[in-house]
C-alpha cells in the first residue's frame, strides 16, 4: 500500500464519526496498551504502523537481551519493556509499502494520528470500486470490522478489470460481441468480482445465476446485493456440493479459489494439508467439467509462485489440460495503483 497515495484517505474526514464507519482502538485494546508502553508517537498522516509487525520486530529485540527466560517471563517483560527507538522506527511507516489486508485486526493499518483503523469506506476505493456500486451500499450495513474482512478477501478492480476488458474486447474471445453474460461463481465471498463488470467501460451487462461460500455473511451479502436481479441469483454454502457442481450453463465462471492454506501469512499448514485441499478443487470442478463454460477465471494468491506450491498450479494445469479445447492464460494480476495490497 503506497502510504503517500494515501495521505487525503488517511486523513481525517467528517464521515469518519458516523455509526459503523471505522474501528477504533479502545483504551482497553492490547494493542492499544503496548503502543503506550513501547512509546509509539501519534504522528499525523499518512503515518500508519501494523501491529503485528511491529511486535515481531519488539519480541525479536526483546528475545536477543533475553534467550533463556521462560514463555511466561518472556510475555511479562514484553508487556513492560520499553525498546529503543531504533527498534520501533522502521515500522512506522511514512512512505513505502505496507504489503498486507489479514483478516485479523493485528494485521490491518492503524492510522497513528487516532489509533483507528481504514474505514469501509476507504478499503472500498482503495480496490478500485465506485462508491454508486450497490454492494457497496450493502457492506455499509454491516460493522466496519465485518466489512473490511469481506472486501479484503475478495479480488481488486484494478487487477481484473484489464483481463475482463480483454475478454470481452478481444476479436479472439469466445465471449466478444455477447451482449449479456451468464455468470456463475464459486468460493465467491462478497462477489465483488462480478462488481469489476459493472465498473467496465460501458459496464458489462450480466446475470448473476449462481454463487456459493462456506461464509453465511458473505451470502447474505449476495443475495442483498442482487435482490432486485430477475430471475434471483441461487447462492449456495458449499462450492463442492451437488447443487452447485450442477448449477447452470454459464458463458463466464469465476473462482476465487480458497486461499488460507497457500497465503504466506499461514505459518502452521502442513504438506499433508495442501495436498488434501486438492481434493476440494477436483470436487467443485466437476462444474467445468460438467458445463464446459467459454471463459472461466481461477485466481489465487501470489504465494502459489513459490517453489514449494508449485505442485498445486500443477495441478490445476493438469485438470485443465485434461478437458481439453481451452487455450490456458497463466499471468501474474498486478495492481500497480495498489501495489503491496
Amino acid at each position: 500500500m503506497p502510504t503517500p497515495s494515501l495521505a487525503g484517505l488517511l486523513s481525517p474526514l467528517g464521515s469518519d464519526s458516523a455509526p459503523r464507519a471505522r474501528r477504533r482502538l479502545l483504551s482497553s485494546h492490547r494493542e492499544y496498551i503496548l503502543l503506550d508502553q513501547w512509546q509509539i508517537p501519534r504522528a499525523p498522516p499518512p503515518a500508519i504502523v501494523i501491529f503485528r509487525n511491529l511486535e515481531s520486530g519488539v519480541r525479536a529485540w526483546l528475545r536477543r537481551s533475553n534467550p533463556c527466560v521462560s514463555d511466561f517471563k518472556f510475555r511479562t517483560l514484553l508487556e513492560s519493556c520499553l525498546p529503543p527507538f531504533s527498534v520501533v522506527a522502521p515500522f512506522i511507516l511514512l512512505s513505502g509499502m505496507c504489503s498486507t489486508l489479514s483478516a485479523h485486526r493485528s494485521g490491518h493499518p492503524i492510522r497513528l494520528c487516532d489509533r483507528s483503523f481504514l474505514s469501509t469506506r476507504h478499503v472500498w476505493s482503495l480496490f478500485g470500486y465506485r462508491l454508486s456500486d450497490p454492494l457497496y451500499a450493502v457492506l455499509r450495513t454491516l460493522t466496519a470490522h465485518q466489512a473490511y474482512s469481506t472486501i479484503g478477501n475478495e479480488v481488486r478492480n484494478h487487477s481484473m478489470s484489464p483481463i475482463l476488458h480483454w475478454i470481452r474486447d478481444d476479436p479472439s474471445s469466445p465471449l466478444s460481441g455477447l451482449p449479456l453474460w451468464r455468470v456463475v461463481t464459486a468460493f465467491s465471498g462478497g462477489c465483488t468480482a462480478t462488481a469489476c463488470l459493472r465498473h467496465l467501460s460501458p459496464p458489462q451487462p450480466f446475470i448473476l445465476l449462481c454463487a456459493s461460500d462456506t461464509n453465511a455473511r458473505c451470502r447474505s451479502v449476495i443475495q442483498a446485493t442482487y435482490v432486485h436481479q430477475d430471475p434471483l441469483v441461487t447462492v449456495l454454502k458449499r462450492s463442492e456440493s451437488i447443487r452447485a457442481r450442477n448449477a447452470p450453463m454459464s458463458d463466464l465462471t469465476l473462482w476465487g479459489f480458497p486461499c488460507v492454506l497457500y497465503s504466506i501469512l499461514n505459518r502452521h499448514v502442513t504438506p499433508s494439508r495442501l495436498k488434501a485441499s486438492l481434493s476440494l478443487f477436483d470436487s467443485a470442478f466437476e462444474y467445468v467439467e460438467n458445463r464446459r463454460p467459454p471463459v472461466f477465471i481461477f485466481e489465487n494468491v501470489a504465494s502459489l509462485l513459490c517453489s514449494h506450491l508449485r505442485f498445486v498450479i500443477d495441478h490445476f494445469l493438469w485438470k485443465i489440460d485434461s478437458l481439453g479445447g481451452y487455450t490456458v492464460h497463466l499471468d501474474v494480476c498486478y495492481a500497480p495503483l495498489l501495489s503491496g495490497l
